[in-house]
Order: structure tokens, then sequence, then C-alpha cells
């Protein structure tokens, strides 16, 4: 098992940054887009990324690097701080829309590949470093 030693105030300002980007909302755990998870320990929780946020980390993920730092800076802390939450991640509604749009679903078979292959190749410590060089062998 691995180990990733983060200070309490580090998690903290991930969750003040998110808190101030707004974009977690729950009608119990954040209804204002301050997280609570007080009453959700142990509790399953899932976090649903939108194509806002999927859009470009699929990019990330592709070309390795983005152009616009706050994006990266959004996804990759969002990204900890799901994982260091427990949370699971899931891209399906965004997915679902992009083939709507499409009008198939190759091309969203093809990004909900990468999405969850990001997940075995890359560990909540890359995700910590927003700058961090992203490998494009998934």
């Amino acid at each position: 098992m691995d180990f990733l030693k983060i200070k309490e105030s580090e998690l903290k300002q991930i969750t003040l940054f998110l808190i101030d980007t707004k974009v977690i909302f729950h009608p119990s755990i954040s209804p204002k887009g301050f997280p609570n998870l007080s009453n959700h320990k142990g509790r399953k929780n899932v976090l649903i990324l939108d194509r806002n946020i999927l859009t470009p980390m699929i990019s990330l993920l592709k070309n390795g690097h983005l152009k616009d730092e706050h994006i990266l800076k959004v996804i990759s802390s969002l990204m900890f701080w799901a994982l260091i939450n427990n949370f699971s991640v899931t891209s399906g509604l965004a997915l679902s829309e992009y083939a709507h749009h499409k009008g198939g679903d190759n091309e969203a078979n093809i990004e909900n590949d990468l999405f969850l292959k990001s997940f075995d190749h890359y560990d909540p410590d890359i995700w910590l470093n927003p700058m961090a060089r992203f490998s494009v062998n998934l």
C-alpha cells in the first residue's frame, strides 16, 4: 500500500480553492458550494463531472498539458480532493450528453476509456502538483 503525506493545511487550501471556484454542488453535502462531509462518513460518495471539467481534462490526458493554468489547477485540485475524500468520480452524464450531441457513442467511448485509464495511471500525488507533466501514453 502506498501512502501520501499531505499537511492538513494543504488539503484545506485545496478545498478553499474549490469553494472559491464554485465547482462542487450537492443538495446536502454542498448546497452553496461549501463541502461539508461531516454527516457522510462511511458513505460512498460520487463526484459527477460535467463537460466543462471533462473536456479540458480529456485534452490534458491526450496532450499532456493545458494552456489555461487556471483550469489545470481546477481539474487537478478537484481530482485530488475527490481521491483524498474517497469519492468515486464519474463522467457518465457528460459522456452521454456528448454522445447525444455527436449522434453516436464512438467518440464518447474513446473519451471514457481515456478517463477510466487515468485512475490506474495517475496517483493522487500527480494531481496534487498541477504543473506536473502528464504522460500522454495512457
